[in-house]
């Protein structure tokens, strides 16, 4: 089976292991007390107000997509990245939250596919950890056909840090094989693995696990 997953499974210790780097910058630099800081007596913010907390959020991320563990077995196994733009409706401040996202999946990292949702966090933005859920949709319009509605959950750490487990229970196949798309088979190859999926290029449901960062 090539439909894009065979080239990238042995891809995808390096990814995630790429991902738990990104997770650890952050925490580290944030731990780093600087030498002004602490020379200088700690004076309290103005008035004793806390920073103001963001009404809108920059975020990128990568993660991993798979529809079967061990991933050997999976059939559609690919690197994902994540470009988004959230905003929060109401005080940002508060300890649930609702957003609107708006953004992009790239599938093999570089194919675009247009993606929304709504999600709910639980936990202030000064919190150490904040949780989160979303339910979204996203649809295909490089190669054509795929799209799906996807959920979310995971965890915020220190407002920066965007751990992600995403699910796709629904959705539509593509028109074209991935890997034939992008040159990693033939058609004629393209046309077997549609044969032995029963007539699926992407099968469903499906699974990726995201990292990211929001500015």
């Amino acid at each position: 089976m090539r439909n894009f997953h065979r080239p990238f499974t042995a891809f995808a210790p390096v990814l995630l292991g790429a991902l738990a780097g990104i997770a650890i910058l952050p925490a580290a630099a944030q731990e780093e007390p600087s030498n002004a800081a602490s020379a200088a007596p700690s004076a309290p913010s103005a008035q004793g107000e806390t920073p103001k907390a963001q009404q809108n959020y920059w975020g990128f991320g990568l993660g991993y997509v798979f529809n079967k563990i061990p991933l050997s077995m999976s059939t559609f196994n690919v690197p994902i990245s994540d470009l988004w733009y959230s905003h929060i409706f109401g005080d940002p401040a508060e300890k649930i939250r609702v957003a609107g996202t708006l953004g992009f999946y790239g599938f093999s990292l570089v194919i675009p596919v247009p993606r929304t949702s709504f999600d709910l966090y639980y936990g202030k933005p000064t919190e150490d950890i904040q949780f989160k859920g979303g339910v979204g949709g996203f649809y295909d319009v490089a190669v054509g056909g795929h799209g799906g509605i996807d959920g979310e959950v995971g965890v915020v750490v220190k407002n920066r840090v965007d751990i992600s487990f995403m699910a796709v229970p629904l959705g539509t196949d593509s028109r074209r094989s991935y890997s034939e798309f992008l040159g990693l088979e033939s058609k004629e190859e393209a046309k077997q693995d549609y044969e032995d999926l029963h007539h699926h290029y992407v099968q469903l449901p499906y699974f990726a696990v995201k990292l990211g960062l929001r500015f």
